[in-house]
C-alpha cells in the first residue's frame, strides 16, 4: 500500500494526540455531580467517534487492499504457469542426472554391501539388488544393523529350540531305558512270583499229601484201636494168625508165617513197617 493511501486516515496523529491531551485534565471529584459527569461523557463520546471513524477508514482500505492482493495473486499464478512446466522439465533432467551418478556410486558399493550381508548369514536373502541400490549410506547401515539384530534373535531362538530338542531326546531315551529296566524287572519279578507260586503249590501239595497220609494213619489207628485198643505188634500178628487158623479151621500155609517173619522189621512197630508189610498183615487181620 502506498503512503498516499495511508494518509486517508482522518483524524491525523497530531489531531488525536491533541484530543487526548485535552481530556487528560478532566476528572470527576464528585461522582454525583451531573455537570462534571456531563463533561466526562461529552469528551468520551468525542474519543469514541474518532475511534469509529478510524475503524471505518481502515476497513475500507483493507477491502481495497484485499482486492488488490487477490488480483496480484491471480496475476502471479498466470505468469508462473507460463514458465513452471519448462522449469520442472529441466529440473527433472538434472535430478535424473544426479540419480544416475548416485546409482553408479552405489553400484560400486553393491558387492561390498552384499558381502557384509552374506557374512551375517549366507542362507538368508536379506534384500534384492534394486532394494540395496535405493538405500543411501545411512539407510544401508540402519538396514544392516536390523539384519544383524534379526539374525542374532534367530540364532537365540534356534539355540533354545535345539536345546529343547536335545532335552526332549534325552528324556525320551531315559524314559525308554527306564521302561526297559522296568520291563526286565517286571519279567524277573513275574518269573520269581511264578517260581514262588510253584514252590508254594508244591509245598501245599506235599502238605496236603502229608495231611492225607496223617488222616489215613489216623483212620488206620482208629481201626487198630478198635481191634486191640493199642498199636499192633508182631506178637499180635502171630497170635491173630494162629487164632484165625483155630477158629476157622483153616490151614495157614507155612509160607505165610515165613512171609510175615521175613517182611517184618524187628526194630520197628507195626505203624512204621513198609506199606507192603502193612497191607499183607492187614489182609490177614482184616484191617483195610
Amino acid at each position: 500500500m502506498e503512503n498516499k493511501d495511508l494518509e486517508k486516515f482522518d483524524p491525523s496523529v497530531a489531531e488525536l494526540t491533541k484530543m487526548v491531551l485535552a481530556t487528560k485534565g478532566i476528572t470527576a471529584t464528585d461522582l454525583k455531580d451531573k455537570a462534571q459527569l456531563a463533561i466526562v461523557r461529552e469528551n468520551r463520546i468525542a474519543l469514541k467517534n474518532a475511534r469509529v471513524k478510524i475503524t471505518k477508514i481502515g476497513k475500507d482500505l483493507r477491502d481495497d487492499a484485499n482486492k488488490f492482493a487477490s488480483a496480484v495473486i491471480a496475476k502471479e499464478k498466470s505468469l508462473i504457469a507460463i514458465i513452471e512446466p519448462e522449469e520442472d522439465r529441466l529440473e527433472a533432467i538434472e535430478e535424473e542426472a544426479k540419480a544416475l551418478i548416485i546409482r553408479e556410486e552405489r553400484l560400486e558399493k553393491l558387492p561390498a554391501r552384499k558381502e557384509r550381508l552374506t557374512a551375517i548369514d549366507n542362507r538368508t536373502k536379506w534384500a534384492t539388488d534394486d532394494e540395496l541400490l535405493e538405500m543411501d549410506s545411512t539407510q544401508f547401515e540402519t538396514f544392516f544393523n536390523q539384519c544383524v539384530a534379526e539374525n542374532n534373535e534367530n540364532l537365540r531362538v534356534q539355540a533354545l529350540e535345539e536345546q529343547a530338542e536335545k532335552e526332549r531326546i534325552a528324556k525320551q531315551e531315559q524314559d525308554e531305558r527306564d521302561a526297559k529296566i522296568k520291563a526286565e524287572q517286571d519279567k524277573k519279578q513275574a518269573e520269581l512270583d511264578a517260581k514262588e507260586k510253584k514252590i508254594a503249590d508244591e509245598r501245599a501239595k506235599i502238605e496236603k499229601e502229608k495231611l492225607e497220609i496223617a488222616h489215613k494213619k489216623e483212620v488206620e489207628d482208629e481201626k487198630k484201636i478198635t481191634i486191640l485198643g493199642r498199636p499192633i505188634t508182631l506178637t499180635d500178628v502171630l497170635l491173630a494168625i494162629n487164632k484165625y487158623d483155630e477158629q476157622d479151621g483153616v490151614d495157614i500155609p507155612d509160607k505165610k508165617f515165613e512171609d510175615v517173619m521175613w517182611k517184618w522189621d524187628w526194630d520197628k512197630p507195626y505203624d512204621d513197617q513198609s506199606q507192603e508189610t502193612k497191607d499183607f498183615i492187614g489182609n490177614i487181620l482184616g484191617v483195610k
